[in-house]
């Protein structure tokens, strides 16, 4: 059992050593600390300042309490390690509690909160463990707000103090930490499974930030028929994230998939202001991505003086709900890249109003290049009396179905191997 710090441990000590107790467990607290029981089993105590400690062992369960005070991945990925069972009749599990916030927050939300829909079993890639994230609330907790109302009015009032602490621990929400963008994020309000529409109804187009060292992202939008409210609303449906495919791999692949007799074609590819410098070659790399994919190019705004903030003004805007109660802009699940960078973007510490340039920000950069040429509209209540919008119909769009019958769009590097193979030379996948 593992706590932030020696200090952290003398509460949960006293209160487990009344308990263990009744079970004939004595406590030991020197050389170090742990509880003995009859029948010889262990439970060991310690803290996170140094877990090499911990690291060789054979543990067969570990718990971790505030598992956000352990500021990096690597040193929790090292720790589970020693959680392993040689005896058949006992499986080795890791369980773990923490509230939102503290240095470890981006990691812990990555790997569990945003990994996979939330009380669902998923298997963790990086441990090939199955993994569950459980998210729980004062009101899950009915003897604590039984016998100390105070301890819940003392919560609900921190809203007037830091609404982002009140959201993290009165709310548990994992979408709101301080230095945030944007802090309009929710991922049960802006992540979908279940595509409601036919993306062939709707306008489509895709949008590009260029890298090689970097990640080149890629990300489809599709924007929908007006509704019965008037509303708009965007999608981001499909993305494309890697490093190190050449411009003319990048094109030939856009064009198996959205080019004029690809399988989702779109009606131009944004290009930033990067692509169009010249090479020795002479060429630009838009011009090498038009002529293999035969997409029409448009230039996103990326270089004009305040496009930054001009984008990022855009995106606060479609995060915010719309009329008719859902966002403007909504993400399927598959987008793993944007739902894992854009909600963890800060801000820069001496342009308080631009985004840390330390941030993994391409998929923020792509997706907002071509959000940026669609001009959404943005609808008031005092319009919606005069909003006759129809509404959507779903479809099916001839996409695979997962086992929980939500379209999937085909995997955009799944669906280029799978077309007929190329000889060397021509920039196959």
């Amino acid at each position: 059992m593992l706590r932030r710090s020696a200090k952290d441990l003398n509460d949960w000590l006293d209160r487990a050593e009344r308990v263990y107790k009744a079970y004939g467990a004595r406590l030991i607290k020197h050389p170090q600390t742990v509880f003995i029981f009859p029948s010889g089993a262990k439970i060991i105590v310690g803290h996170m300042k140094d877990v090499s400690a911990y690291l060789g062992h054979e543990y067969h369960r570990i718990l971790i309490e505030e598992l956000t005070q352990l500021k990096d991945e690597l040193t929790y990925t090292k720790l589970t390690g020693s959680c392993r069972s040689t005896i058949p009749q006992i499986k080795a599990q890791i369980f773990m509690t923490t509230n939102p916030g503290g240095k470890g927050h981006g990691w812990v939300r990555r790997r569990f909160v945003a990994a996979a829909p939330w009380d669902t079993f998923f298997m963790s890639p990086a441990t090939n463990r199955w993994a569950i994230f459980i998210p729980s609330r004062i009101e899950d907790n009915p003897k604590l707000v039984e016998t100390d109302p105070g301890y819940v009015q003392w919560l609900e009032g921190i809203k007037y103090v830091d609404e982002k602490l009140w959201r993290m621990w009165r709310e548990g929400e994992w979408d709101a930490f301080e230095g945030q963008v944007f802090t309009e994020w929710r991922y049960q309000h802006h992540v979908f499974s279940r595509f409601w529409f036919d993306v062939r109804m709707c306008q489509r187009i895709a949008a590009l930030d260029w890298g090689y060292r970097d990640p080149t992202s890629i990300h489809w939008i599709a924007k929908m028929p007006e509704n019965q409210y008037g509303v708009e609303h965007l999608f981001i449906y499909r993305e494309a994230y890697r490093n190190e495919v050449t411009d003319r791999q990048w094109g030939q692949l856009l064009g198996r998939i959205s080019g004029p007799k690809g399988v989702d074609p779109v009606k131009y590819l944004v290009l930033p202001h990067d692509t169009f410098s010249r090479r020795p070659d002479g060429q630009t790399i838009a011009q090498v991505m038009s002529k293999e994919s035969k997409i029409p190019i448009k230039a996103a705004e990326s270089l004009k003086q305040g496009a930054k903030l001009n984008r990022i003004a855009l995106m606060h805007r479609l995060l915010a709900p719309s009329p008719d109660g859902y966002p403007y802009l909504m993400v399927h699940s598959s987008c793993t890249n944007f739902i894992r960078t854009v909600p963890e973007l800060v801000y820069d510490e001496t342009l308080v109003e631009q985004i840390d340039d330390d941030a993994e920000d391409h998929a923020f950069d792509s997706a907002t290049y071509g959000l940026m040429t669609i001009k959404p509209k943005f609808v008031t209540s005092s319009q919606l009396v005069q909003m006759q919008g129809s509404p959507i119909t779903p479809a099916n769009m001839g996409w695979p179905q997962n086992a929980k019958g939500e379209y999937v769009p085909p995997d955009i590097l799944q669906a280029a191997a799978q077309q007929q193979r190329q000889p060397r030379g021509t920039g196959e996948f």
